[in-house]
């Protein structure tokens, strides 16, 4: 069919069509010419329930910001923070949150102009919830995030995926991305806030990221935190210091799960130190961090670490010892 014969369709006949169609046929109905969105738009929104306009809202806010901005003005005026139910989540979703996850900046905006609260939470399971912030923070998504920032959204809020803390600054300090490191910091996020791995320093020296270990220290981090391991089972240390992170010691929980499976025992190649570990060392060392308590740490729970690393108490003592020697050797190479 032409548009031409569309245009011949008396208005009386599309009227009379429409009074069989349910609104999500009638919807579909309207977007198929110019001539039918004309005369029957009017009707579909006669059709809007206020429960219907709030459902519409969150099927919306994922791609449809125009019809976003529709129901959030009069005379619809839905509530930009209105929930609904959604049996696959034990709680419901915000539009916020849809559009933060869809990556849709423009539906964000209008609800966020519109008085939607970025700090609501969404709650995945028992115990784990995220803010749209976190969201846009795990999409990688920096020109959102800016958008929430400007709104209000709280820059050290923590979310608590799977058991574990993290801010979005926690995150991108586990990615590496030292750009958006950068950001965060310029817009006022806390280095010293904790999450599971301690602050924004225990992240970054668990993850091996250099530039942003050398970026964060220069910005203040503090080198000489303790901060907690991650321990699946009953075995010991549960917290150290940095200096011990960056080293890189195997768990002995690891080693006791292998032999439990009756898998091959893996020793640790503490040497030779490649050149990345050893100028995270270095940093650490030079700013504060104490190889007392690395060591300390270390005597205390010798056997256990020994054994994990399968050598010797003797052996293991004498390459931890190289280790740092050879970091503390490279100390006056830094640019600090």
């Amino acid at each position: 069919m032409s548009t031409n014969y569309f245009d011949s369709v008396p208005p009386e006949l599309i009227f009379l069509l429409s009074t069989s169609l349910s609104n999500a046929s009638l919807n579909s109905f309207i977007s198929t010419c110019h001539r039918f969105h004309e005369i029957l738009q009017p009707e579909l929104e006669s059709r809007l329930t206020p429960a219907l306009a709030k459902a519409l809202l969150h099927w919306a806010a994922a791609a449809k910001p125009h019809i976003v901005a529709k129901l959030l003005a009069p005379p619809h005026s839905v509530c930009a923070d209105h929930r609904q139910s959604n049996s696959q989540l034990f709680g419901p979703p915000t539009p916020l949150h849809l559009a933060v996850r869809a990556r849709n900046l423009e539906s964000a905006a209008l609800l966020l102009e519109a008085g939607a609260d970025p700090r609501q939470e969404l709650e995945l399971t028992c115990g784990e919830s995220r803010q749209p912030l976190h969201l846009a923070a795990l999409r990688s998504d920096l020109d959102m995030i800016e958008l929430l920032l400007d709104h209000g959204a709280p820059i050290d809020s923590l979310s608590r995926p799977g058991g574990s803390a993290t801010t979005v600054l926690h995150h991108f300090c586990t990615t590496g991305s030292l750009e958006t490191v950068e950001l965060l910091l310029s817009r006022g996020a806390d280095l010293s806030v904790a999450g599971n791995r301690g602050p924004a320093l225990g992240f970054v020296v668990h993850a091996d990221h250099l530039p942003v270990v050398k970026y964060l220290l220069r910005n203040g981090a503090d080198a000489s935190v303790t901060v907690p391991l991650s321990v699946l089972l009953d075995f010991p240390p549960r917290s150290a210091n940095l200096l011990y992170v960056a080293m890189g010691i195997p768990k002995p929980e690891i080693a006791f799960m292998r032999r439990q499976a009756g898998l091959e025992m893996q020793r640790w190649e503490g040497l030779p130190l490649d050149e990345r570990r050893k100028q995270i060392m270095a940093h650490l060392l030079a700013h504060g961090c104490s190889k007392e308590d690395t060591m300390g740490t270390i005597t205390m729970h010798l056997t256990a670490l020994a054994s994990g690393a399968g050598y010797g108490e003797e052996e293991f003592l004498q390459i931890v010892r190289e280790m740092i020697k050879q970091a503390e050797d490279a100390i006056p190479t830094l640019v600090l």
